[in-house]
């Protein structure tokens, strides 16, 4: 066992008893941890979800808590280092005991609390990562608002199918991602049944990226998908834009799409990326404090940002509520965070529940496509 596993264990352990005495107090405050990046290139995206999760905290803190204690919110700054995450996450519990932590951003960060979140029984609620194996098999610390990359890239594929799409190009590398995007893509194309459906797979070379280009060409195909890692997706999208090919690019994003979507070096006409969040529909079961402060006013990319906390602690707070008498049981509170409850609209609303059995919100996606040009951003969602 490496030096750092060995720390590592050695940590957990001494955590586990104070994190058990948590909330004896019935005044006492319940204490939730949002670790984002407040500097460095996500910064806006970080700053934006703790200020998402704060508007709902006030509202809550107004009304008179939950079961009458307050909620505070503990914010730490990884910079979008995963080492930094864990230890914000290490500081978080042995100086504030939270109960739950907030909105990861990406799926190195996400896993790197999962061991902390795991041995101590902490939801980690909404991480910003789509990798499947976060969703299937069931990550019990795990509440992953959105769909992995498999179903966002099926669902992507279907949307296209039914705008007349039929031949696809798949860049991929022989990686999880990678195996999601083709398994989601084919089973897009089969559920069609349609006999001139196909899809070209297109293997992604970093030492010659120029390769791709090629074969795209060859390819022909009306659409191209990737599904890449986040520095591979930026060399991609250059060579395409470059060569005159990004008009019908679409992107699947390795952690989070809202981090794709932010990335400076994509900023072009007619780039696309997909977006997992809740559609204009869904507003209507957002607590209205954070509606207030979402507004439509904010460039799209904070506002689906600043929802997205709020969401993950709309979710969190419900299942506080639903826990009972038991609240200062972490046990109970993963358990009432995956008991049904029907979705209704209105203040302290409880938005959705997981389900033991799936351990997701929902599977509804929305198309985000680019067009700095004309349009910051048009929105046009699918359910599938």
């Amino acid at each position: 066992m490496s030096l750092a596993k060995i720390c590592l264990s050695l940590l957990l352990t001494l955590l586990a008893p104070s994190a058990a005495i948590s909330g004896q107090a019935m005044n006492e405050p319940l204490v939730i941890g949002v670790i984002t990046p407040r500097s460095g290139p996500n910064a806006p995206i970080g700053i934006a979800i703790a200020e998402g999760a704060a508007a709902l905290v006030d509202w809550v803190n107004a009304h008179g808590g939950v079961r009458g204690r307050p909620i505070e919110l503990i914010q730490g700054d990884d910079h979008g280092d995963a080492v930094r995450t864990i230890a914000k996450g290490f500081e978080q519990v042995d100086q504030h005991l939270v109960r739950a932590f907030l909105a990861p951003v990406g799926c190195a960060s996400t896993y790197a609390l999962l061991p902390l979140a795991e041995r101590l029984s902490i939801p980690v609620i909404a991480p910003m990562c789509g990798d499947r194996a976060l969703r299937r098999p069931v990550v019990r610390e795990a509440f992953p608002i959105g769909p992995g990359h498999d179903r966002q890239a099926e669902n992507l594929a279907r949307l296209l199918i039914s705008r007349g799409t039929r031949h696809f190009a798949l860049v991929l590398q022989p990686d999880a991602l990678g195996d999601a995007a083709r398994d989601g893509t084919r089973r897009a194309l089969g559920a069609s049944q349609l006999p001139d459906a196909r899809l070209d797979e297109i293997r992604f070379d970093a030492s010659a990226p120029h390769g791709v280009i090629e074969q795209l060409r060859a390819s022909d195909a009306e659409v191209i998908l990737t599904a890449l890692p986040d520095p591979q997706t930026g060399t991609l999208s250059g060579l395409l834009r470059d060569a005159g090919m990004s008009k019908h690019l679409y992107l699947l994003a390795e952690g989070d799409p809202l981090l794709l979507a932010a990335r400076p070096d994509l900023d072009m006409p007619a780039i696309s990326a997909i977006q997992i969040l809740p559609d204009e529909r869904q507003d209507s079961i957002v607590n209205r404090a954070c509606l207030a402060l979402i507004g439509h006013d904010l460039p799209p990319l904070m506002r689906a940002a600043r929802r997205h906390g709020c969401l993950a602690t709309q979710i969190l707070i419900a299942g506080l509520r639903r826990s009972g008498d038991d609240i200062d049981d972490p046990q109970s509170l993963i358990a009432a965070l995956e008991r049904p409850a029907r979705p209704h609209a209105g203040n302290g609303a409880d938005p959705f529940a997981f389900t033991a059995f799936d351990h997701q919100a929902f599977q509804s996606t929305s198309l985000i496509e680019l067009r700095m040009l004309t349009n910051p951003m048009n929105i046009a969602s699918i359910q599938p």
